[in-house]
């Protein structure tokens, strides 16, 4: 789980963070700020905003792997003369854009009238002309040509006999350089004084169905009135502008706090309470106020806490209060419950746990807090921990840098440059260093260099303030303020362990080479043993009587193959042997364990697949689908039969995959074997050293054999809601013979909000069932998408004809988590979220990990090694394009698949890092690949796999694509280039069969997978 934060303010107006899974606080530096104490601070996961003793707003951006990058474009149009040739200036006045222009052309624009939006903001590089536009390669001079007019034709890279207009695009990028430290936001007024500032808040950071990253900060003024910043999303951290809410005349405004959803409260000076209402993503800032009477008339409400579901509020005297009955239809509530405990101020995070500070200035946490029990129990208090100061990642502050820098030797990595344009020189932002603790002497040279300027004597003028400050007490820290909005503790457990003080363990730990040696080392000690009793055929000491298990189960018919038929299942163990007898009808299988290749469990069903053969080959495969009685049972025998197989584990992992319920398996000894628990979605790997795992959520995660960690997962779950209109009662859910049910799962299947069961008693739901107001094609303000028949195109408007049936798209979220060898990779606030990552090991032991974003963006992670499996740093790869799957080939060349649905290379040439497209197959979109040293393969987005001929050393680009299979949802690539696809599961997952080999060196998988990787 990804580092978050609580945010502090001490009693000398110094700013704190504590992060969860740490005992330590960091000290924010007064970087940025114009007076080095700060009044009050709210936070959501990627920012915090402060007001400071200036009474200014402040904003702090937490430092990304993707560097915050906005593309600034303009479009120059011309059109064409037979007598006169191009020019801009034949274009028809009042029908043609200007010759410089917006992308719509609806107003004049040229590349000088493009400015930074403030000083936080730098240039990347120059103007220069975008020569890929929507994955085509343009023509000469990055134009596009179109036909009679700019509105109505549609333009293309191709010059025709009637092209009569044609534009081109120019771009240049700009970078927020400002992470890592303060930066001002424009004030309400020219003079802060006149109207100083009293509350912050920060919400709306989690709306269902909002753009992602996107928030709304308000504040109040000395003069009761609210005022919140629009505009403010991960992309333009600063927002736009200022606008006042206005409020019930005579009433004036003490303080406000915002949840992460749709609560909005506010305390008026007269000590009551106002709340919000009507508040969601299409009006962050609600529709109307409700007033809320103080729970006691002579004990006035001073300040009030809000997270997803709950509020609380401190009375003037210190009392407690905790509003019950919060809906999101009521978002007022019903009445107040008085707590025992005195506090000055509390804060909610988006789990609804509960932090305060009490009247001795010590930091507490509410005990007891669950989703049956939202009040809690009892305040417990927080140990006392040591302090760092905060070190600047990476992206240090354009004054540090520049004195720091100019001290140290250049570090030679430099990103490629986008396609149609040379390299540039690139500054540090597009490194960045993670959370992920490492040993001093691990870690990318830029790390090293930023620890060793840290300690470097030339320290900056902002630096030189802080040292001039009076300290606090490190030893016993006192504090005014805390904000929790952006700590993703979800329990209690998360937050005991600030509780306690925990002993520093004095004993040097194990390095990960040395643990994988001693139990390699144990491994082969006992196999040793235990073979030489076994050829020696010794008399046994005591005679051992072997135990037999058996039970009832029912197994997948193959003559019936939609119905079940009882049968028996019997294990039986010697001192040596252990086999299996399987009884059904008149037919018995007896197998050694030895013998059976996969046990694999099936999601949402008591069901689990043994395969076994004979053979060495895939074509003689023996299959037994296995339902038992209970979900508990089925583990039981799951875990049984992987214990009693003692089968060497000396030889090297061949493959990995991913099931269908996300279980991560290698194969070894023919065999696949279960790699602890835990929930992916992908892995890619290059040995038996570096494995690597994206979850579902886009997490990364390293194997660490030998380890015990929590892994958690996120997914969701989704259902459909179908209608049809008919002329006498309108929309409605009756339904003609051959239309879908009305409630039916993503396979079509008859199924309504109650029938939906999670994949495994492991996981729990983490909300209620929403609309999903955003989904492929639009919708309208209820979540309503319109066609002619089902099986047309879905469309947000409703139009009088040929809207015969509607559906809208119902989504629910929930959580697994789990104990299995798995570390995660990046635990910084902001890490990356990843969708697909490859993994090439050097000849000199390290190692090249690509990772594609769910953003589209490129990743390269950084000093990756046996030793430091997880790395240190990311680099970011600076693209004009979004991506959607990556694979390295080798040590130098990398393929992408853009979200058009091209094809790229990087590193063709040796001596050149640019990356060149590739033309996929004729009118077909691509949307996944997998390079091995000679042979690439590609899928698009029908299932359809595409093999790149003519790929060789001289010719690393190929000649042209050939088809070799269809039906599929994934395909690998091994470094001896075979080629392995699995394929698209059919309606009834439990009866796939693993196909014959096909000519074509291609090795067909289905069986429950997913994912499967050769390396």
């Amino acid at each position: 789980m990804p580092q978050s934060h609580i945010w502090l303010i001490s009693t000398s107006g110094k700013v704190y963070t504590l992060a969860t899974g740490e005992q330590t606080y960091k000290r924010i530096p007064s970087i940025g700020l114009q007076k080095p104490n700060v009044k009050k601070v709210a936070c959501c996961p990627w920012a915090a905003w402060a007001i400071g003793s200036d009474h200014n707003v402040y904003q702090f951006v937490h430092h990304s792997a993707v560097p915050i990058r906005y593309q600034e474009e303009v479009y120059e149009n011309e059109r064409w003369l037979p007598t006169r040739g191009w020019s801009g200036r034949h274009l028809l006045p009042g029908l043609d854009p200007a010759n410089w222009s917006n992308k719509d052309g609806t107003y004049y624009l040229v590349l000088d009238d493009v400015k930074l939006p403030s000083s936080s903001w730098k240039w990347e590089h120059d103007w220069y002309v975008d020569e890929n536009v929507d994955g085509e390669v343009t023509d000469k001079g990055g134009w596009r040509y179109s036909t009679l007019d700019f509105i109505r034709g549609k333009f293309g890279a191709t010059k025709r006999y009637n092209s009569c207009v044609r534009r081109r695009r120019w771009i240049r990028h700009r970078i927020y350089s400002s992470t890592g430290q303060w930066s001002i936001i424009p004030p309400l007024r020219l003079d802060p004084l006149s109207e100083p500032l009293v509350s912050l808040a920060v919400g709306g950071f989690s709306l269902p169905n909002a753009t992602p990253g996107s928030a709304t900060v308000w504040v109040v003024n000395i003069m009761g009135q609210i005022y919140y910043r629009s505009g403010i999303v991960r992309d333009k951290p600063e927002g736009t502008n200022w606008n006042q809410l206005s409020i019930s005349s005579g009433e004036e405004v003490l303080c406000i706090n915002a949840g992460p959803t749709y609560l909005i409260w506010a305390i008026t000076w007269s000590g009551d309470a106002m709340v919000r209402k009507g508040v969601s993503w299409r009006c962050r800032i609600g529709e109307e106020w409700v007033k809320v009477q103080a729970p006691e008339e002579s004990d006035h409400l001073v300040h009030v806490g809000v997270g997803s579901h709950t509020v609380w509020a401190v009375s003037v005297s210190g009392k407690v209060w905790f509003r019950r009955g919060i809906t999101e239809a009521k978002p007022d509530g019903t009445s107040w419950v008085g707590m025992v405990d005195r506090m000055r101020t509390v804060s909610v995070n988006a789990s609804d746990q509960v932090l305060g500070i009490c009247n001795d200035l010590k930091l507490h946490f509410r005990r007891g807090i669950t989703p049956e029990s939202l009040s809690g129990k009892t305040w417990e208090q927080f140990a006392k921990f040591s302090v760092e100061h905060y070190k600047i990642p990476s992206t240090l502050t354009p004054i540090i840098r520049q004195k720091r820098l100019s001290q140290t030797k250049p570090i030679n990595i430099i990103p490629s440059a986008p396609p149609g344009r040379q390299k540039r020189d690139v500054d540090l932002t597009s490194l960045s260093v993670s959370y992920h603790k490492r040993t001093p002497s691990e870690g990318s040279s830029l790390g090293d260099n930023s620890e060793d300027l840290e300690e470097d004597d030339t320290e900056s003028e902002e630096e030189n303030e802080e040292e001039s400050e009076p300290e606090d007490d490190e030893k016993g820290l006192k504090w005014i303020w805390v904000s929790a909005s952006s700590c993703l503790a979800q329990s209690e457990e998360e937050l005991t362990m600030w509780t306690v003080k925990l002993l520093t363990n004095s004993i040097e730990k194990l390095s990960n080479s040395w643990k994988k040696e001693i139990l390699e080392k144990l491994r082969s000690r006992r196999l040793k043993e235990f073979s030489s009793f076994k050829s020696k055929k010794y008399r046994l000491a005591v005679e051992e009587v072997g135990w037999t298990k058996e039970t009832s189960m029912r197994l997948a018919s193959d003559s019936k193959r939609q119905q079940w038929i009882d049968c028996k299942i019997c294990l039986t163990q010697d001192t040596l042997h252990s086999s299996l007898l399987l009884l059904w009808e008149k037919n018995q299988q007896i197998m050694p364990v030895s013998d059976i290749l996969c046990v694999h469990s099936l999601a949402k069903f008591p069901v689990f697949i043994l395969s076994t053969k004979s053979s060495k080959d895939y074509r003689n495969l023996d299959r037994f689908c296995l339902q038992a009685q209970s979900e508990s049972e089925r583990e039981e025998w799951l875990q049984l039969l992987r214990s009693v197989d003692y089968r060497s584990e000396n030889c090297r992992k061949e493959a990995w995959a991913i099931s269908s319920f996300g279980q991560a398996f290698y194969r070894r000894n023919d065999a696949w074997k279960l790699a602890g628990s835990g929930h992916f979605h992908q892995v890619s790997t290059d040995g038996d050293s570096i494995i690597w795992t994206v979850g579902v959520d886009g997490v990364a995660w390293f194997y660490d054999e030998g380890k015990s960690n929590i892994q958690l997962d996120k997914s969701i779950s989704i259902i459909w809601e179908n209608q049809r209109w008919n002329p006498i009662s309108g929309y409605s859910s009756r339904r003609l013979l051959l239309d879908p049910p009305s409630w039916m799962d993503e396979r079509g299947r008859a199924c309504n909000k109650n029938d939906v069961k999670l994949p495994s008693s492991k996981c729990v739901w983490t909300n209620d069932w929403a609309i999903d107001m955003k989904p492929d094609g639009g919708a309208d303000k209820d979540g309503w998408q319109y066609a002619r028949d089902y099986t047309r195109t879905w469309r947000a408007q409703r139009k009088l004809r040929h809207s015969y049936v509607r559906r809208r798209k119902w989504v629910r979220t929930w959580r697994l988590s789990s104990l299995g060898p798995w570390t995660e990779v990046d635990l910084s606030p902001d890490a990356p979220k990843l969708s697909e990552v490859t993994v090439r090991t050097l000849w000199n032991g390290e190692a090249k990990v690509w990772c594609s974003t769910e953003s589209g963006e490129l990743l390269e992670r950084l000093n990756v090694s046996e030793s430091l499996p997880g790395g240190s740093a990311w680099r970011h790869e600076a693209m004009d394009l979004k991506f959607c799957s990556v694979s390295a080939a080798d040590e130098r060349r990398v393929w992408a698949v853009s979200t058009e649905g091209a094809t790229w290379l990087r590193g063709s040439r040796p001596s050149e890092e640019c990356w060149i497209h590739v033309p996929p197959p004729s009118s077909v979109k691509l949307v996944q690949v997998s390079a091995g040293r000679g042979s690439v393969c590609v899928r698009d987005e029908k299932g359809n796999i595409w093999e790149r001929r003519g790929v060789n050393a001289s010719l690393p680009e190929g000649t042209d694509w050939q088809e070799i299979a269809t039906e599929s949802c994934h395909v690998a690539v091994g470094d001896d280039d075979r080629v392995w696809i699995v394929k698209t599961s059919p309606e009834n997952e439990c009866f796939q069969d693993i196909q014959q080999i096909l000519p074509t060196n291609c090795a067909v998988l289905a069986d429950g997978w997913k994912h499967v990787c050769l390396r």
